[in-house]
């Protein structure tokens, strides 16, 4: 009798525990349901059980991309380990698995998917511990007007602008989101983007940003669809006026 190749038990493992319960798992008595560790991701040098061993004390952040310069927003903290990897179509369902697997330990996800020159870069933090959204406000509105296919959208919403929490699921589009579900509170951009020169594809065209409230139409739909119904129509605009002071420097 044939063995099955290690891909068979790997692909397996993953399929099992992505759709049967912990408790299910226990009845199966399947020895092998941790093989899906030894998934390597495209680049063959990475293991998703190394990956899983370096989230123990530390945040993780996984970049598909070999480039790390444009997800500099995200912050540089002393207990992040940075994982890279060439991005691969055929990694997209195992990443999915993996990160499915780590939220049990590292709640805290996020999510930043970009085009530069027509390549796509994909970039995945988690962390135990909930950190702020934003912490380079210049290098995520770069990255904002050079990627929203739109004139507006949603936007990550630090604990600073609380007030200013809208619900997701009324809205169109978010620009930087993790991309099963929305597990971080989202605020309206007060900033448009005006496009300066024809989109040339990937919504990549030159851009930039300018602030419009759209004559209190802004004020009037965060308050329409705060999160918050405790929150007055006058503490928006204010967050909002304090949101300009403390970022119109960096557009």
């Amino acid at each position: 009798m044939h063995q099955a190749p290690t891909e068979v038990f790997i692909c397996a493992a993953m399929f099992l525990c992505q759709y049967h319960a912990k408790d299910e798992l226990v009845k199966l008595d399947v020895g092998w349901l941790d093989k899906w560790k030894e998934y390597k991701l495209t680049d063959k040098k990475t293991s998703f059980g190394s990956i899983v061993r370096q989230c123990e004390k530390a945040t993780v952040r996984i970049i598909t991309d070999n480039d790390v310069r444009e997800v500099n927003y995200l912050g540089k903290k002393n207990d992040i380990v940075t994982i890279k990897s060439g991005y691969a179509a055929n990694d997209a369902m195992p990443l999915y698995f993996l990160l499915v697997r780590l939220q049990d330990t590292h709640p805290f996800v996020t999510f930043a998917s970009f085009v530069e020159g027509g390549a796509k870069r994909v970039c995945f933090e988690l962390s135990k511990d909930e950190r702020a959204i934003i912490e380079n406000w210049e290098g995520w509105f770069q990255n904002y007007k050079q990627n929203a296919f739109s004139a507006r959208k949603l936007m990550p919403c630090n604990e600073r602008y609380a007030v200013l929490k809208v619900t997701p699921d009324k809205f169109w589009g978010i620009c930087w989101t993790f991309p099963w579900k929305i597990d971080f509170p989202v605020m309206i951009c007060p900033y448009a983007i005006k496009r300066t020169q024809p989109d040339l594809g990937y919504g990549i065209g030159k851009a930039s940003l300018e602030w419009d409230d759209h004559g209190e139409e802004l004020y009037q739909l965060a308050y329409k669809y705060r999160a918050d119904k405790k929150v007055t129509l006058e503490q928006i605009r204010e967050a909002y006026k304090l949101f300009r002071n403390e970022t119109e420097t960096f557009i």
